[in-house]
């Protein structure tokens, strides 16, 4: 009975493992407890084709968001329906990797704040000039809160440095 006690236990641990309901290093520290040190570590998990191509239409997201602003002679009725598709685009990538891979998930989040920063600023420039610095800082205090809550440390420095240029810019 301890035996199949054990295997149960060995199988939950690897199903959380399988579908990251615990960190890798607890599982792998639970599984050398109850295998006694018997079982191989699991080998790092290879990138498929199709998150690939995904991540790669994720790339492609942002220069097409600046081809559509800038080099297309689109009026702005039309640019802004394209231009909230690329966004729910862009926020359903990183909706599904979001509990997938560390790199996937950061990539697509990355893409996805350049996103809405970009389409943003150009929707409040046509409004008048204090709601584009007003969006601009949002954004910025928008990465330094991401980046604080979710400890990455790249999105609280790009904010920081965000923030820092765009009072630069704003009184000298």
């Amino acid at each position: 009975m301890v035996d199949e006690r054990k295997t149960i236990i060995i199988k939950e641990i690897e199903y959380w493992q399988k579908h990251s309901l615990l960190p890798d290093s607890y599982c792998d520290f639970l599984l050398a407890l109850y295998t006694q040190g018997e079982t191989q570590r699991n080998p790092p998990k290879k990138i498929k084709a199709i998150d690939m191509l995904i991540i790669l239409i994720n790339l492609v997201l942002l220069p097409l968001t600046f081809v559509i602003i800038y080099f297309t002679q689109l009026k702005l009725i039309l640019q802004i329906p394209i231009l909230l598709i690329l966004l729910v685009i862009s926020y359903s990538i990183f909706r599904f990797y979001r509990q997938n891979s560390l790199l996937s998930s950061q990539i697509s989040l990355i893409l996805l704040l350049l996103t809405v920063f970009v389409v943003s600023v150009y929707l409040a420039n046509f409004f008048n000039y204090y709601l584009t610095y007003m969006l601009i800082s949002l954004n910025c205090l928008l990465w330094i809160g991401l980046g604080w809550i979710k400890r990455l440390l790249y999105l609280t420095i790009s904010g920081i440095i965000g923030i820092f240029l765009f009072i630069i810019f704003v009184f000298i």
